[in-house]
């Protein structure tokens, strides 16, 4: 889900006229927690797992992850799937 991806995907929501926004590269889990679907820490803990899960844990890709993520999870999760 890289930046030109969420762009796209983001002109795509502009043009519908709704709030919705895609982020890298748990998208779609930022979407059920802006819809209410989920807590914050169900939200946290989902994006850490789909990290870990995927290998997404270098430096690179942990900043990249949270970079368009506002949310701060930093109660819920290890400082390996954080941004520094």
């Amino acid at each position: 889900m890289d930046r030109t991806c969420r762009k796209a995907i983001n002109g795509e929501f502009d043009q519908m006229d709704t709030a919705g926004r895609a982020v890298a590269p748990p998208f779609l889990l930022y979407l059920l927690f802006d819809a209410d679907a989920c807590t914050k820490a169900e939200f946290c803990k989902a994006c850490g797992e789909l990290l870990q899960g995927e290998g997404w844990t270098g430096y690179q890709a942990v900043q990249a992850a949270w970079e368009a993520i506002p949310i701060d999870c930093s109660e819920f999760l290890s400082d390996d799937v954080l941004p520094n």
